[in-house]
């Protein structure tokens, strides 16, 4: 079973958040490892990119980190994904980040 952490972050400040768990069911636990990781990855991209990434979103789980968001240019989003890559420790990444 993979452990997913969303974490989320505006402009104003960084708030985490979990996946919406079904009715009945307790949400699933957040491993500490993947939350730690999920936000060394926002704030690389965040330095690198000089925060020109809206809506940034890191996602990790067990296999995966997936990040999603909008930037103005391709380039900001190259530079999004080579600073995730960098911390990603073997994980497949999937950058969902748009270019508009």
């Amino acid at each position: 079973m993979a452990t997913t952490t969303t974490h989320e972050a505006a402009n104003t400040g960084a708030a985490a958040t979990l996946p919406a768990a079904k009715v009945g069911k307790a949400p699933p636990r957040v491993s500490a490892e993947a939350e730690i990781l999920a936000t060394r990855i926002e704030r690389a991209i965040r330095r690198k990119t000089n925060d020109k990434v809206r809506a940034l979103r890191v996602e990790v789980s067990r296999d995966t980190v997936v990040l999603a968001g909008r930037c103005a240019t391709f380039y900001c989003k190259q530079l999004a994904q080579q600073a995730a890559m960098t911390l990603v420790d073997g994980r497949e990444l999937q950058d969902l980040i748009e270019v508009w």
